[in-house]
């Protein structure tokens, strides 16, 4: 049966495209076209769910329209694989063994093991879902008295990244040691202690030494109220053409995120990760390509961009993006979240307590220009609601957002 939708570009700006969830009455096979051009889309095996890559210009609708086809291009059949030979996307394929759940990626070789106080059992590679954007794969590892170690790979067809989730129940004192640099090929770690902000991403030499040897802790989610200097939401292992990164996807997914955080260790310039297995969930993204170091205004830091189109601001999970009610400067006279005040009234009173602002409003310093424009333009129009004044707060609001929307998008 046809089906269409309508979706929006939001927030009054465009939208680089990144992957859209979107859900059909059932697993049928159907093509799509998006504006009539034929596009891709992929079933993820959750129900009726799909996967489609999805961008927009400023104010766009896209008329998605999903109509009957032959075939399905979704292979949902599961595969039974071998171990020891490469998998994934040519050229970012992943390499696990029976005794190595992570033994390269990309090229690159790693060094794993998983420390169970249960004899091992058994492992098991299985292709699970194949189509024209992604490959899912299931890896897991069986020890006596129903212990296990299951990872999920979707390797993204399209894109130099592989979205990773851990499931683990191997009960106390197991543990993941993986070697991500065992023959150091990298030389150097980039990272950054939090998203938000101005500053570039910080370049540190492998094989210095460190408090404890910890290089960082991989926190999911970043909370900075607790702020601790090593914990991140990122990292990459880089020299001077490429690097491999590792970024916290989906933090309210985690299962006891604290005892289940990764710490990373220079081990003479080798760098190991060591992760509980005792019980929990985890999801990261590992990424490949070449190397970055900073940004600008008009070039998002790779991992700002991907920390945006997974976590911060997703079209599918944070937007309305087939909703039909349109929030512009109608809805001024709107009913509002604030309850009736005279705002203006206060606002004089204010000024007439605090002789400081008698003296601020009018000269204020070069700092406070720079950095309260918009505190003191609200204030001046509380003062005196002039159309001039509010055509001036207007200006820094508007401003303000498209800024706030920048930021969400991986731009700083």
């Amino acid at each position: 049966m046809k089906q269409t939708l309508h979706l929006k570009s939001p927030l009054f700006t465009d939208w680089t495209e990144q992957y859209v969830r979107l859900n059909l009455p059932a697993v049928t096979p159907s093509a799509l076209t998006i504006n009539g051009v034929a596009t891709p889309f992929q079933f993820t095996g959750n129900g009726g769910e799909i996967l489609v890559k999805l961008g927009f210009a400023k104010g766009e609708t896209k008329e998605l329209v999903f109509t009957p086809a032959d075939r399905h291009a979704t292979d949902l059949t599961p595969v039974a694989l071998p171990l020891g030979q490469p998998f994934g996307v040519a050229g970012r394929e992943l390499l696990a063994t029976a005794e190595s759940p992570f033994a390269g990626f990309a090229g690159f070789p790693f060094a794993s093991r998983i420390q169970c106080e249960q004899p091992f059992t058994g492992a098991t590679l299985t292709r699970l879902n194949d189509g024209p954007l992604f490959t899912d794969y299931r890896l897991r590892y069986e020890f006596a008295e129903d212990r296990h170690y299951t990872v999920l790979f979707r390797c993204y067809k399209l894109d130099p990244y592989v979205e990773v989730s851990e499931h683990f129940a191997l009960r106390m004192n197991a543990e993941l040691v993986w070697t991500l640099n065992p023959q150091k090929i990298f030389t150097h770690i980039i990272s950054r202690d939090s998203f938000e902000g101005e500053s570039q991403p910080t370049v540190e030499p492998l094989g210095a030494e460190h408090p404890r040897d910890v290089l960082c802790r991989l926190q999911m989610p970043v909370l900075t109220e607790y702020f601790i200097p090593n914990n991140r939401g990122w990292f990459a292992l880089g020299n001077e053409s490429r690097m491999v990164g590792v970024l916290g996807l989906y933090g309210a997914k985690w299962e006891e995120p604290v005892a289940n955080m990764p710490e990373i260790f220079d081990r003479q310039g080798t760098v190991e990760w060591h992760a509980s297995l005792a019980s929990g969930k985890r999801f990261w993204l590992l990424y490949a390509g070449p190397v970055e170091k900073d940004y600008t205004p008009a070039r998002r830091f790779v991992f700002h961009r991907l920390h945006a189109e997974f976590n911060a601001c997703r079209l599918d999970e944070h937007l309305d993006l087939g909703g039909d009610t349109l929030f512009d400067e109608s809805c001024a006279q709107a009913p509002g979240l604030f309850a009736a005040c005279d705002y203006h009234g206060a606002a004089r009173r204010r000024l007439e307590l605090y002789p400081s602002l008698q003296k601020v409003l009018p000269t204020p310093d070069a700092w406070l220009q720079a950095n309260g424009s918009m505190h003191l333009a609200s204030f001046r129009y509380l003062l005196e609601p002039t159309p001039a004044n509010a055509q001036t707060l207007y200006g820094h609001l508007v401003t303000r957002f498209e800024k706030w929307v920048r930021q969400f998008q991986g731009y700083r």
